[in-house]
């Protein structure tokens, strides 16, 4: 039985009414025939540019859409309208967009300061461009690729929701960069009492 991808379970909740929405984003990596990264192409599907992780996502329509049939591997298709010609031109000056990484994420509208829902992984398998319409087809994400077990520990990230019952910052400061000595961590909000990663953790 094939992984059920969970990026589909955000697509299901964002077609039903509800007071959280999730913000799907895009970022498709142009690489060259070498396999070298040019240039980053940012989208979200929402009605305005958003800045997450402090990049800009550009406001754009594209649906993702997950297929999956007994004893075969989930069919991923990846449709964009691309007015403006971006990853057409892309496509076209690097190989036709094949072997493209591409990565979708998740996050919560209402907690763009925190980490993301769901980060999902993908290949562009085959692609074609028909008029303004860009189409995709993804490889699923390698099995290797994945984060196990879910829980991790980091020595200089928080895993704590900033301003939530662990964190217990409830000073002025807008937004946490999670860390611990960064320019918005914990310390510069007089907090790292509180902090939630492991400090004792030695890199190896």
């Amino acid at each position: 039985m094939t992984r059920h991808l969970t990026v589909a379970t955000i697509i299901e909740a964002n077609q039903v009414a509800s007071e959280v929405a999730f913000i799907e984003l895009l970022s498709v990596e142009v690489v060259n025939e070498s396999g070298s990264l040019v240039e980053t192409l940012r989208f979200c599907k929402n009605s305005e540019n958003i800045t997450y992780n402090g990049e800009q996502y550009i406001a754009a329509n594209f649906e993702l859409n997950i297929t999956n049939s007994t004893n075969e591997e989930p069919r991923i298709t990846l449709n964009a309208h691309d007015v403006t010609g971006i990853i057409r031109q892309a496509m076209e000056a690097h190989g036709g967009g094949i072997g493209f990484p591409v990565t979708m994420t998740v996050v919560n509208s209402a907690k763009l300061n925190d980490p993301p829902e769901i980060v999902e992984k993908f290949d562009v398998k085959t692609a074609k461009i028909d008029g303004y319409q860009v189409n995709f087809q993804l490889g699923a994400e390698n099995p290797l690729s994945l984060a196990f077990p879910i829980g991790k520990m980091f020595r200089d990230r928080c895993r704590h929701k900033y301003k939530g019952a662990r964190c217990k910052y409830a000073g002025a400061l807008p937004s946490c960069d999670y860390s611990y000595a960064g320019a918005n961590g914990c310390i510069a909000h007089d907090n790292e009492a509180n902090f939630g990663g492991f400090r004792g953790l030695k890199n190896l």
